[in-house]
């Protein structure tokens, strides 16, 4: 079920709606407000909102698979309905020390807007017909973190062993130039390296406007034809 089908009537679709934004909002609320190592030590209205949450998204992942059968459990949105419980009952057979870790999965649950989105499965399925295309491109990428960071370590890293002394320091540079992300806690200081890093830094931007215009021509294609097939008469 790939095509945003509901089991239930709209106003239980909504409800689950409100429930999942419910579930990822107190999860944040009880991170930021009760500061806790998990849902057992701290004030008893998050374990039991948890608990209480758990428990609907169970009865709907059962209900739906009771509808459905075992097509459902070999379904994209069936792994999506089962990975926003598995938080709820991990808590029950994991020890104390791993709650900690059970409880950041919640997040989890925001995938399940994927069955309620269509924009969402409109990307997803523009990511997975554009995956020729973005395998390339992933390659080309390797390609260039590897020459460029060789670069570097030649050209930089006699000059500061401490950043580019090693060829882990140099694609580690070179990834967050490339990604025009740019934190500023290692640049060239030669001349040569300069001149070679403004080389790489107009690559990245090349690879960032490519990624965008296959994505983006991809998802744009979905659409239409998403649009396209909605119009035609049944």
């Amino acid at each position: 079920m790939t095509n945003g089908e509901t089991d239930f009537e709209s106003w239980i679709e909504n409800a689950l709606k409100i429930l999942i934004v419910y579930s990822v909002s107190m999860y944040i609320f009880e991170i930021d407000l009760e500061k806790s190592p998990d849902s057992t030590q701290g004030h008893f209205f998050w374990l039991w909102s948890e608990r209480i949450v758990g428990t609907l998204f169970t009865i709907e992942f059962v209900s739906r698979w009771r509808c459905r059968g075992r097509t459902y459990l070999r379904s994209g949105l069936g792994l999506l309905d089962l990975m926003a419980i598995i938080p709820f009952w991990l808590g029950f057979l994991l020890p104390v020390a791993a709650l900690h870790y059970v409880r950041t999965l919640r997040v989890l649950r925001m995938l399940k807007f994927y069955r309620y989105s269509a924009g969402m499965r409109a990307f997803v399925a523009g990511l997975v017909k554009a995956r020729d295309r973005l395998g390339g491109m992933g390659l080309v990428v390797l390609i260039l973190v590897l020459f460029s960071a060789v670069g570097m370590y030649e050209i930089e890293g006699t000059t500061q062993p401490e950043v580019f002394g090693t060829l882990a320091g140099s694609i580690w540079w070179t990834t967050v130039t490339l990604t025009t992300v740019g934190y500023g806690d290692a640049y060239p200081l030669t001349t040569a390296g300069r001149f070679f890093a403004q080389g790489i830094m107009m690559l990245g931007l090349g690879v960032t406007a490519s990624f965008i215009g296959i994505v983006g021509s991809s998802v744009y294609d979905e659409l239409i034809s998403q649009k396209v097939d909605a119009n035609q008469p049944d």
